[in-house]
Order: C-alpha cells, then sequence, then structure tokens
C-alpha cells in the first residue's frame, strides 16, 4: 500500500503530517512526502504521477481558506476524473470543513491518540471509518501493539457517581479497560445480601446491589473508544460472579486466586480447601469460556 502526503495551499506546517507517515511506514507502508505549500494542480500531478492508494491532505491555516482549496480539490478531482481514497489531517477548526466537505474517508484534527491513527492504518474501522474497537482482551493488545493497554480502576462511594465516571473516562478515549471495583459488602455478600453490614456500605469501592447495577456501567462504556470492562472476582460465590460479570460486563478477564478469599486472608469466611476448590471452579469456568485468567497471589498481598 502507497500514501502520498503534502500539506496544500499556503501551509508551511509539516510536524503532523510527518508523523503520520512515520506511523504509516512502522505499519509496512510506502510513503511518499510531496512537501507543503502545494497548490491543487501540482498535488493532481503527484497523485497521477505516483498513484498512490491514499493521498493524506493537510491543512490548517483557517476555516475560509480551507472551505476554498476543498472546493478547488473537488472540482479539480472530478475534471481529472481522479478517484483516490482521501484523508484530511488539519486543527479541530478546519477538520470540521473537511468533514462538511464530503470528500475525506477520514479526518483527524489533532486530538487522536498515536494508536487511534495506527488502527486506522491497519483497517480496523468500520464503513463510517470509525475505528472499530476489539473487544476482547487478547484481540486488543494485538490492535494496539506496539502500545500498552491501559487501565483505570474506578469504583466511587454511590453507583450513580460511578456511572458517570465511566461514562466521562470512556468519553475521553485515553484508557483500553475500565475496571471496576465493588465495595466489600458486594464482593463478599452479593448473593447473600442480608449478611450485608450496612454502615459498610461504600467501604473500599461501589455499592453494586443488582445486576441492573453492572448493566448500567456497560452501558455508560459504551461510548468514545469503547473501552474493555471488568470487575473483581467477588470474594466468594466466584462461578456466580463469573456467569454475572460475562453476561453484564463482558468482563475482558478474571483476577481469581488459589487461596485467597478464605480464612487465610480474611476477604472471606470459606475454609481454605473449600476456598481453593471454588477458586479453581471458578478458573475452570472462564477459561472454558474464553475469558482470560490472571491468577493473582503472586503480585497483589504476597
Amino acid at each position: 500500500m502507497k500514501i502520498l502526503a503534502g500539506a496544500i495551499g499556503s501551509d508551511i506546517h509539516t510536524a503532523g503530517i510527518l508523523n503520520f507517515l512515520n506511523l504509516a511506514r512502522n505499519e509496512g507502508y510506502e510513503t511518499i512526502y510531496i512537501g507543503s505549500v502545494i497548490g491543487i494542480d501540482k498535488l493532481l500531478d503527484s497523485i497521477e504521477e505516483a498513484s498512490p492508494d491514499i493521498v493524506a491532505v493537510s491543512y490548517r491555516l483557517g476555516k475560509e481558506s480551507c472551505e476554498q482549496l476543498l472546493r478547488e480539490l473537488k472540482v479539480s478531482l472530478e475534471n481529472r476524473g481522479i478517484e483516490k481514497r482521501l484523508i484530511f489531517g488539519g486543527t479541530v477548526e478546519t477538520a470540521e470543513v473537511a468533514e462538511k466537505s464530503g470528500l475525506f474517508e477520514k479526518v483527524f484534527d489533532g486530538s487522536e491518540m498515536p494508536e487511534e491513527v495506527v488502527m486506522f492504518l491497519r483497517g480496523k474501522t468500520d464503513e463510517k471509518g470509525e475505528v472499530d474497537y476489539p473487544q476482547t482482551l487478547l484481540e486488543r493488545i494485538a490492535s494496539k501493539k506496539p502500545y500498552p493497554l491501559i487501565r483505570h480502576h474506578i469504583g466511587l462511594e454511590t453507583v450513580d457517581a460511578t456511572e458517570e465516571a465511566v461514562r466521562k473516562l470512556a468519553e475521553s478515549g485515553l484508557l483500553d479497560i475500565i475496571s471496576l471495583a465493588p465495595d466489600q459488602n458486594c464482593q463478599q455478600w452479593f448473593f447473600q445480601q442480608e449478611n450485608m453490614i450496612s454502615s459498610e456500605d461504600g467501604a473500599g469501592g461501589a455499592p453494586f446491589r443488582k445486576r441492573e447495577d453492572f448493566e448500567r456501567m456497560y452501558a455508560a462504556s459504551r461510548t468514545g473508544n469503547y473501552p474493555l470492562m471488568r470487575c473483581y472476582s467477588g470474594t466468594r460465590d466466584l462461578l456466580k460472579f463469573s456467569l454475572l460479570f460475562k453476561e453484564t460486563l463482558n468482563n475482558a478477564w478474571a483476577a481469581i486466586p488459589i487461596s485467597w478469599y478464605s480464612q487465610l486472608d480474611g476477604r472471606s469466611d470459606r475454609e481454605l480447601l473449600e476456598a481453593i476448590r471454588d477458586n479453581q471452579a471458578a478458573i475452570a469456568w472462564n477459561g472454558g469460556k474464553g475469558i482470560p485468567v490472571e491468577i493473582n497471589e503472586a503480585h497483589q498481598w504476597a
């Protein structure tokens, strides 16, 4: 695949488009940079000469001048019978003009994370040119490589506050994974709520009490870059929690100990051998469903 790129009109800014071409080369594209301050006729001459698969146009100087340039570009393309995949890079203001022009498959306004550009280059977009964010852990790792996945842990004192925080985090596009923290009442007694101690509601996490609470968190995350969702495994009834989190959150992975959440560490009242049997059953269930499992003795409280 070949990409031809340049800054049109009187625009001398080059850093953005050169960075884009560097990302493209790293993804295996052949790149051709034709410079800055490129007139429309010279741009089209270069397209006809190089016959690229994609043409990347940059313009950062102003909305009105951008509108005029893109009108000229559209007419010139039609007159020469040139049909190419076009993408645009600029400022928020010029990107708005580019979107309205209808010329471009994808428009970048400079606010994107590098991995979003990389996913576009890898073809991880839908028919509207929007990024198709993978929704399993291994696919997300592969799609973002060589960049790491970024996770944030959230569990505020109320479900409403946690829901709003999840929405804001998703909208920011800065995270790949949102990890939910239920309070200890939830982790230990969600399926036996008559044993909860009301004075500890919201202690150490959000007071999730209903299946619908987790469904609300997932719905709130369906925006921005559609981060993966996951949750603490619970400190008893881990198998029931595993099913709940799979059905409500599409749990990205389960963190399940071999021996903890027992009388050994005081996180539940289960006897040690009972906890080991229950935990192994939950590990097997998640593995059988293709859900990665993190064994957390080695790095959490050891």
